[in-house]
């Protein structure tokens, strides 16, 4: 008979595989419930052990690498600037290392192996089938082209990417087993379709480029040379393919068909972000081309001249005879074009990263996120003159300011709420609010002409207010646009306005909306010069954008990455510690960078700056580990076809984690660190499991 310590002893073994159980469904969709499975588990180890008076050893070969790397943190932490802060990130990742034992300590035998792995998996796709629903609606109401980024659901979409590769690689392994029966090898097909699905939904390429890398390895270790020739000529012919589309079309709009005859369509130097006239002479902010300028003469238009920008050309603006260029790193150059040489008469640095520019009378108007809008008086052009700012954020909520514009002294903001302020501009060193007004959705634009204001109330449509007395703006219409209004103009009595995907449309005087064309790509600019209209766009896949070095997100990288070595070159041994980014990344970026993070986007360069070289080699040296570890779990289940390839699967999961954290943070975000050392501990497990 079992003693009374000994049942004891079972029944906390069976509770805590329970915990282990709810731990591994949870892993991809709730952070509280996995939390509650994670440190269930840990707590009711803890009491067995308790109970029975002793540890079982159960080593892992990484005890030394983890106890060396809260060393690292520790000293990191206790030099550092910010100590308290260090010191809870540090505790932070302390506590998740623990996770690696939990499936050496509870799985004993092939059943439970099996329960844990299935529940992880058939869940993990239930979730990302809720994620495909809610990826829908995004398509559906064009935020992928709005937002640039997928649905973030169940965690931030750059945690949920990171996870879905993950699952997605550990499912294909499962193609390379041998015994399936062929009603196994469909829902297998099925999960696989769903998984990758959700994981291009995601739209997030350190994760695509994650699961390409584990897919490859995936082959490798099964020698599949064919697959692998076909995915390096897919990736060829695919970059050779790839080509940047960016136009300004002219054409005017035929109201009885309901169509636009197109007059002539034109390809620019660069990306075509906007255009501006001034007379018969355009121009255009180009991006990577800087400005380009056209002259419209016998019904053509002829490149005149190209204007090289410091920073890719992101917007373009006018008053008067001044041109007001916004630039990708936030600067504001004010060009004039009246002098033969596009003369650049200031250069201005704003405090903060610029969403959006608008130009009344003689000041500059900025939106800045949560620090609300700044106002440079350009009255004198050569020496603009900040005033002050005005932002409503405060310690308990951040208001984010997205766009604005202005009629006499009255200003009409929107922010990232449903809601739009108005603003009193007589005194542009001290604006105050004059009322809110409430929206049915957040207002995606802002249009203003004459005494009327266009609103693009999200997916609601379009509400058109009455501005004839500018403080007490009067709703006189709304209507239902089936999409989210882009860029608006008032044509007489018709609206003409662009959605985020580049379809033009047409509101007449009765409310009705009428697709006039598409044209394939979001429109960046339009205008109206006499009788034409003329509008800018540019195209370039995500998938392409993974390469190229004009895009944002890619410049971004790349300043991080010379802002980590120059935090390395000042802290070389063991780094600033642990910390928030976001004040540190100030004191070492370029003047005219107003970007800032809270981490660097990259595993290596974020340890080797955060740990220092005495950290770094550490945090290598345990990778290198993990790889032995995988590599060890493959060769001790060759002969047993379903260890074996899982085995490979976590090693090809492993991969992709690595790779995806060239391109962002993974190891320092709480749910990618826990799927790491989950994965450790299955292919741990497995080596158990073999030897016994």
């Amino acid at each position: 008979m079992k003693s009374n310590n000994e049942r004891v002893v079972e029944i906390l073994d069976r509770t805590g595989f329970v915990f282990l159980f709810i731990f591994a469904a949870s892993l991809t969709t709730s952070i509280f419930v996995n939390q509650i499975g994670y440190f269930g588990a840990l707590l009711i180890l803890i009491v067995r052990f308790l109970v029975q008076k002793k540890i079982e050893k159960r080593k892992t070969g990484l005890e030394l690498l983890f106890i060396l790397l809260i060393i690292s943190e520790l000293i990191s932490a206790a030099l550092s600037e910010y100590p308290a802060q260090a010191f809870h990130n540090t505790f932070k990742r302390a506590i998740l290392l623990p996770v690696v034992y939990m499936p050496v300590y509870y799985i004993r035998n092939d059943k439970r192996f099996k329960r844990i792995l299935y529940a992880f998996l058939v869940f993990a796709v239930l979730g990302m089938l809720v994620y495909l629903y809610f990826a829908y609606q995004y398509y559906i109401y064009q935020l992928y082209s709005k937002e640039a980024k997928g649905p973030s659901i169940f965690q931030y979409v750059m945690t949920a990417g990171g996870l879905m590769s993950v699952v997605t690689i550990i499912l294909v392994s499962f193609l390379f087993l041998r015994e399936n029966k062929l009603r196994y090898k469909i829902i297998l097909v099925l999960a696989i379709l769903i998984s990758v699905a959700s994981l291009i939904s995601s739209y997030t390429r350190a994760a695509w480029l994650g699961t390409v890398a584990g897919v490859v390895v995936l082959f490798l270790l099964h020698k599949r040379w064919i697959f692998i020739g076909a995915i390096a000529v897919l990736g060829g012919v695919f970059i050779s393919l790839t080509q940047t589309t960016s136009e300004i079309s002219i054409f005017d709009i035929d109201r009885i068909s309901k169509k636009i005859n197109v007059e002539n369509v034109y390809n620019t130097k660069g990306r075509a972000h906007g255009i501006i006239n001034i007379d018969d002479e355009f121009y255009v902010a180009d991006y990577e081309a800087g400005i380009t300028k056209w002259k419209y003469e016998d019904s053509t238009f002829k490149l005149i001249d190209q204007i090289n920008t410091p920073s890719p050309a992101n917007g373009i603006f006018k008053s008067d005879s001044l041109v007001f260029v916004h630039l990708f790193d936030s600067r504001i150059l004010i060009i004039n074009p009246l002098n033969d040489k596009n003369e650049i008469v200031a250069s201005i640095i704003p405090q903060n990263v610029v969403g959006t520019v608008f130009i009344h009378n003689n000041y500059i108007i900025l939106t800045e996120g949560e620090f609300g809008i700044s106002i440079i008086d350009v009255k004198n052009p050569s020496q603009p003159v900040f005033l002050k700012s005005f932002s409503l954020s405060n310690e308990k909520q951040k208001i984010v300011f997205t766009n604005v514009v202005a009629r006499q002294n009255v200003l009409y903001a929107l922010v990232d709420d449903k809601k739009f302020f108005v603003l009193d501009f007589k005194d542009p060193s001290d604006i105050k609010i004059i009322r809110e007004i409430k929206t049915e959705d957040k207002p995606a634009s802002i249009y203003i002409e004459g005494n009327y204001l266009a609103i693009s109330d999200g997916i609601k449509g379009l509400k058109i207010y009455d501005i004839s007395k500018p403080e007490t703006p009067r709703l006189i219409r709304g209507i239902k646009t089936r999409v989210i209004p882009n860029i608006i103009k008032f044509d007489n009595d018709d609206i003409i306005f662009t959605d985020f995907v580049g379809k033009l449309y047409l509101i007449n005087i009765h409310g009705n909306v009428f697709e006039l064309h598409d044209f394939k790509s979001k429109v960046s600019g339009l205008i109206k010069y006499n009788q034409k209209w003329i509008a800018t766009y540019s195209y370039r896949s995500r998938l392409s954008s993974i390469y190229d070095p004009y895009h944002p997100t890619n410049i971004e990288r790349m300043n991080q990455i010379k802002v980590a070595f120059k935090i390395f070159a000042a802290n070389p041994v063991f780094g600033v510690g642990n910390i928030d980014f976001n004040e540190t990344y100030k004191k070492y970026r370029e003047p005219f960078d107003k970007f800032t993070y809270g981490h660097l986007h990259n595993n290596y360069t974020h340890i080797l700056a955060t740990l220092g070289l005495f950290g770094f080699l550490i945090f290598i040296i345990l990778l290198i580990k993990i790889f032995f570890i995988h590599w060890q779990s493959i060769k001790l289940s060759s002969s047993k076809n379903f260890y074996n390839v899982l085995a490979k699967g976590l090693m090809a999961a492993f991969i992709g984690i690595c790779t995806s954290g060239l391109f962002e943070y993974n190891f320092g975000d709480h749910e990618i660190a826990t799927m790491l050392w989950f994965t450790v501990g299955m292919s741990l497990t497995i080596q158990r499991l073999m030897k016994d």
